[in-house]
């Protein structure tokens, strides 16, 4: 059922929007893979540009950024970290108004 699990070999960024509530939470134990019913395994689901990934951002939502060594896909197009468990909060950044910050620098409070 997986289907292409060669991801690019260059790191390149990641992006994954989530909820804010969500980003203490990260901040404490990073971004976690979610066992995902269709496809049988745990992945973290990402887009390769910010704007893709901003459809699914919702008002109280925050976009996070991830540096990765690639991004899979699934047979049915949606782009996935695979074999990824887990992204420590130290590699994560997220949009703070117009910049990226590292998201031990963010503030839920402070926007």
């Amino acid at each position: 059922m997986n289907t292409s699990k060669n991801p690019q070999r260059n790191r390149i960024f990641a992006y994954h929007a989530t909820l804010k509530e969500f980003v203490p939470l990260i901040a404490r134990d990073g971004l976690i893979a979610h066992f995902d019913e269709n496809l049988g395994e745990d992945v973290i689901f990402v887009e390769p540009d910010e704007s893709e990934a901003a459809i699914y951002l919702q008002d109280n939502g925050a976009m996070l950024r991830v540096s990765v060594d690639g991004i899979g896909d699934t047979e049915d197009g949606e782009c996935v970290l695979w074999d990824t468990p887990r992204i420590a909060p130290s590699d994560i950044d997220i949009r703070d108004k117009q910049e990226w910050v590292h998201l031990s620098d963010f503030s839920v409070t402070s926007e």
